[in-house]
């Protein structure tokens, strides 16, 4: 992108997979030159909680969220940028979803628990603690740290991949019902990093479904990625955005690598607004 970053509107806190809390998240993106951010946990707000009033209320932060949604041969992402006196609501909304990751993770761990492999509920718990997202990545640290395998490749090609007997799904929204639901807060809903999910296909379908923008900059997406998929926000009236997808220190992806303009930001937070 040509214009000068000013804002990065995709990172993770620890309250998801990411490795820092919401508020050194916040200071990381000030600290690398940036004017406003979002946190976007996957399938929780549970971290925007965790902040300052003041910085919720705040024009140069926009909460944010983003949900995991699969349907037949369609896999996405789709992220929800929201006022913040609408936290609380999503919050409860999105319970549901915690509720699933959780049980999930315990059927995965009372089989690896079978099979005489040394982990536990409780255990997990208390070093995911305060967040309450439970994922096969937070399972991997914990079978690392407990000397089971050496790192998270190993967790995942031993016991934690697809086709493992330990494996077990984990039950995912619709893509129209995570759009929805962005929509019953007053949130706008944009399609995440649509190159690395591999679905230009399905750009025409989730406008149709009720998609109000895509995230044109991502650090998987290439030049001629984001001049593909501006011309889509321009073909459907879509509004634009980007992030770097940060989740902590030592990966790729470094905090404000990608993001958006002024001019876009603001057009965002006018939307939020009304």
């Amino acid at each position: 992108m040509n214009d000068v970053i000013f804002a990065d509107l995709h990172m993770h806190s620890y309250y998801s997979d990411g490795e820092l809390s919401p508020i050194e998240v916040y200071e990381v993106a000030l600290e690398a030159g940036l004017k406003a951010a979002a946190i976007t946990d996957h399938d929780t707000v549970e971290g925007l909680i965790a902040l300052p009033q003041g910085l919720l209320e705040a024009d140069l932060y926009i909460p944010g969220v983003e949900i995991s949604a699969f349907e037949v041969n369609l896999s996405c992402h789709i992220l929800g940028y929201f006022h913040h006196s609408r936290i609380s609501k999503l919050s409860k909304i999105l319970s549901a979803c915690l509720d699933s990751r959780y049980e999930r993770i315990e059927e995965m761990i009372g089989r690896l628990q079978k099979d005489g492999i040394d982990v536990s509920l409780r255990e997990l718990l208390e070093d995911r603690a305060p967040s309450k997202l439970l994922g096969r990545p937070h399972l991997a640290e914990l079978m690392i740290k407990k000397g089971i395998v050496k790192n998270k490749q190993e967790a995942f090609d031993e016991y934690l991949s697809n086709d493992s007997p330990y494996y077990v799904p984990y039950k995912r929204m619709l893509p129209k019902q995570a759009i929805d639901i962005i929509h019953s807060v007053d949130g706008i809903a944009f399609l995440a990093h649509p190159a690395k999910d591999n679905i230009d296909n399905k750009i025409k379908y989730l406008v149709d479904t009720g998609l109000d923008g895509i995230e044109i900059w991502h650090y998987s997406h290439t030049p001629a990625h984001e001049e593909y998929y501006l011309s889509q926000a321009r073909k459907h009236n879509l509004l634009v955005s980007g992030g770097s997808d940060f989740h902590g220190y030592g990966k790729i992806n470094i905090v404000g690598m990608k993001g958006v303009s002024e001019e876009n930001y603001w057009k965002i937070i006018d939307r939020i607004r009304t």
